[in-house]
């Protein structure tokens, strides 16, 4: 089945050395939680190739570790272009807002959060 968070959980977990989950967060920092947060600005109808928002939360044991592992999602999204999964293929990822510093108001872990606009198959 076609989706975009598992999709992009897929790519970042073969290059990161760090866990990344879709839908909660489970385990200890560090790691890198991946959820959707509603349906992109490119959403037509029933075309094959439509964007979803996405919501790229980083947690780490510092805040240097946070923003670290951040830096090296950041990058690997910015770089991601027509890669292929079993969930769909991402054509392309664009940083919509963020990297935003914070603390999980329930752990208290140091956290890194980025928006994406995620375009690619999602939908067969």
């Amino acid at each position: 089945m076609s989706d975009p968070v598992a999709a992009v959980v897929d790519l970042l977990d073969d290059e990161l050395d760090v866990p990344v989950y879709g839908a909660s967060f489970r385990g200890e920092p560090p790691g890198v939680l991946v959820r959707a947060v509603g349906g992109g600005a490119l959403v037509a109808g029933y075309m094959p190739t439509v964007d979803a928002r996405l919501d790229v939360r980083v947690y780490g044991e510092s805040d240097w570790q946070a923003a670290e592992v951040d830096r090296q999602a950041s990058r690997l999204m910015h770089a991601l272009r027509y890669q292929a999964t079993e969930h769909g293929s991402v054509h392309w990822c664009r940083l919509e807002g963020g990297p935003t510093q914070a603390r999980d108001s329930d752990t208290d872990w140091p956290t890194v959060l980025s928006s994406w606009q995620v375009y690619g198959d999602w939908l067969g």
